[in-house]
């Protein structure tokens, strides 16, 4: 930030909106700001290029394939600036596929007021900094460089905050992996860590980039996906079983589960709960099939 200031690049809309945007910013209390607009895309690009924004608003026009285009341009630009999207078309039909091309959330311009700007400003900038200390403090699994236990609670714990908020859907997967803690400890600290680093590669490239994805026990992971349902439990499983046929040389003893549990639209319920519930869920659950040689 420039000068303890929250720097924000403004990339699209018409003007007077992108004045009316500017106003709620700079009347928010005790969040100081500086604001830099870019007319086009392709001039937001460059100026994100250039570094030192610690967020973007996207004012998207359109809310079809090239609205959704110009998110994941965006986010590929500074995956590791916050990007929030501002729509005044059909929100709901921009917002999902907005999420799964990097943004960390979307408003309805319709329904946008200086209070509103304001929280969703703090709540992504507040999320960063929780991303970046987790970094810090090695809140990181060291076999497998997905968030750790408490890493993940932690931002559970605040994006449940933000679905209650917006009165969306939340599912937690578990997923176990039954014998794989053994098969790595078998292979030698190299080989293994190389498994457990494959694996966790294979989850990365499963899940969404946005959603969060952590090794919660020894044979235990667990992943979140926030605003848009994720993809099927079945279809999850078997991906990893395929390739988990890849990565060990298909042992006949190693198996996975899968399960996902979704709390009530606008309940209050805790991080460690649903993990614990998702975990439950997954162990208790029909045998899986049998890994193919």
């Amino acid at each position: 930030m420039a000068e303890d200031k929250i720097s924000i690049l403004l990339i699209g809309g018409k003007q007077e909106d992108a004045a009316r945007l500017q106003d709620m910013i700079a009347a928010g209390k005790g969040l100081p700001t500086q604001v830099e607009r870019a007319g086009r895309l392709a001039e937001g690009l460059t100026r994100l290029a250039k570094g030192g924004f610690d967020l973007v608003l996207l004012d998207i026009a359109s809310p079809g394939k090239a609205g959704v285009e110009s998110v994941a341009k965006a986010h590929a630009q500074a995956p590791e600036v916050p990007l929030i999207v501002l729509t005044g078309a059909d929100a709901e039909a921009i917002g999902g596929p907005a999420l799964w091309a990097g943004a960390y959330d979307y408003l309805p311009k319709a329904e946008l007021s200086q209070a509103l700007l304001s929280r969703v400003i703090r709540y992504a900038i507040s999320r960063q900094a929780l991303e970046a200390e987790a970094r810090r403090q090695a809140f990181l699994d060291p076999a497998t460089g997905l968030y750790s236990r408490q890493a993940f609670l932690a931002l559970v714990q605040r994006d449940l905050k933000l679905a209650r908020r917006r009165g969306e859907k939340v599912a937690l997967l578990a997923i176990y992996t039954g014998g794989l803690g053994r098969l790595c400890a078998a292979m030698g600290p190299q080989r293994g860590q190389r498994v457990f680093a494959d694996f966790a590669q294979m989850l990365r490239t499963t899940f969404r980039e946005t959603d969060l994805v952590a090794r919660v026990g020894p044979d235990d992971f667990a992943a979140l996906a926030l605003g848009v349902s994720p993809i099927g439990t079945d279809v999850v499983a078997a991906r990893l079983r395929k390739g988990l046929l890849v990565l060990t040389n298909h042992p006949d003893w190693l198996s996975i589960r899968v399960a996902a549990v979704s709390p009530e639209v606008g309940s209050e319920v805790s991080a460690a709960d649903l993990l614990s519930r998702a975990l439950e869920a997954c162990k208790e659950g029909p045998e899986p099939p049998e890994t193919e040689p």
